[in-house]
């Protein structure tokens, strides 16, 4: 991973120094060089994200892939992630720009929440899409040998877990639109804790199911 990562950051820093260079060597007015310098940033935290998610999801290279996922997912979800980090990225320093050329505050603020709107309904999207895939993910392949709570527990999270995520995704951007203060703060703590519950949950649902399987079996010596 390490290595594959790094040979991901050789282009991107390539990218960084020519763009930069060049930059250096033109002899721009003050708010050229601001408009490049902002296309120039956009254009590598996109090319940092892409490579991210080639690591991630390597479509290219399955036996390298961090995430369980077939070829189709693997590439329909690196496509997603440069359609929505696209928009997202260009569509931030796109405005920072006109800004600096004239566009005031107030329409500034007002189309960065149409980005977000749009950001937002693209996730939304994407989460619909993956519905099923994720959903046969989570349920796992029924085995004999599989606990019967295990199973059903996983069974509903695959019937429900998109719209979660969905409410998640709406409740962040409702956040960040409306700017409520400590509100990611808020949000952050919830998640990890709701993280930590199900995984203490799992646990102790396993130790239990282990220990009940233990006195049956006790009792049929």
């Amino acid at each position: 991973m390490l290595v594959m990562l790094l040979l991901e950051l050789v282009p991107i820093l390539a990218f960084a120094a020519g763009a930069y260079t060049t930059l250096t060597i033109l002899e721009l007015q003050r708010l050229t060089r601001l408009v490049a310098v902002a296309w120039i940033n956009a254009s590598l935290i996109l090319r940092l994200v892409m490579a991210l998610g080639r690591v991630l999801f390597a479509p290219q290279a399955p036996r390298l892939r961090l995430l369980v996922m077939n070829d189709e997912t693997a590439h329909t979800l690196q496509r997603w992630l440069r359609v929505i980090a696209a928009t997202a990225v260009y569509g931030y320093f796109a405005l920072e720009a006109a800004l600096l050329l004239g566009l005031p505050y107030f329409a500034r603020d007002a189309l960065l929440r149409v980005v977000g709107l749009i950001v937002t309904l693209q996730l939304v999207t994407l989460i619909l899409r993956q519905r099923r895939p994720v959903a046969k993910l989570i349920r796992g392949e029924r085995q004999e040998g599989r606990k019967l709570a295990l199973r059903v527990l996983r069974r509903r999270l695959a019937q429900v877990w998109f719209l979660l995520a969905i409410a998640y995704v709406l409740a962040l951007y409702g956040i960040w639109n409306l700017g409520v203060t400590g509100g990611f703060t808020y949000m952050l703590r919830a998640t990890v804790l709701t993280l930590l519950t199900l995984a203490v949950s799992y646990s102790l649902l396993m130790v239990l199911t282990r220990l009940v399987n233990r006195l049956r079996l006790a009792r049929t010596i």
